[in-house]
């Protein structure tokens, strides 16, 4: 296999005041039966907003699949068959850029998919105005809710009232009764 035929990525990860973790991973030949395809639903372009799902598949089971954008983690899955699903809910500009998977089996093999580039369309103002919708019907929601609980306190104060009432004055009917035959 020619150098020209792999792509490769050499990542590094470190942490403030540790040493770097690096790995090299490489991927096989371009068309070969066992690569690691990827693919996007609805589509690799998407409105701001929208719901977008990355798929990762290999010919095997039993793989761990981690999707990259650029050379950062998004997630990482082990899928119950041979495809993992990534969802990627209300996206938004940040999101647009290069995703790719890369397959890890359990034997401590790497296998890097292609790249597929995602783009999403519009300038998330259509969100922000939906979402101030959604805030001021939670609101009065909200206000709605506080004034059932307060005419609910005010029911329930009054009915302990009225309750404590009616047993004093039984209590003090009761008592005069027995004043009133002890008095015959």
């Amino acid at each position: 296999m020619s150098r020209t035929d792999c792509r490769s990525l050499f990542l590094c990860y470190s942490k403030p005041g540790k040493d770097s973790l690096c790995h090299f991973f490489s991927s096989h030949p371009q068309g070969a039966d066992d690569t690691v395809q990827i693919w996007a639903l609805p589509s690799t372009n998407i409105s701001v907003g929208g719901n977008l799902t990355i798929l990762c598949q290999r010919a095997e089971q039993g793989d761990t699949f981690v999707l990259y954008k650029d050379e950062d983690i998004v997630s990482e899955q082990e899928p119950a068959g041979a495809i993992a699903q990534f969802h990627i809910y209300h996206v938004q500009p940040k999101d647009t850029g290069p995703y790719y998977c890369l397959r890890k089996s359990s034997q401590s093999d790497f296998e890097l998919s292609d790249q597929i580039d995602i783009i999403i369309e519009g300038t998330g103002n259509e969100v922000s105005r939906q979402n101030t919708d959604y805030t001021i019907s939670n609101t009065v929601r909200l206000a709605l809710a506080g004034l059932l609980l307060t005419v609910t306190i005010l029911l329930a104060t009054e009915n302990c009232h009225t309750k404590k009432s009616q047993l004093q004055n039984e209590e003090l009917s009761h008592y005069h009764y027995n004043i009133y035959s002890i008095q015959c």
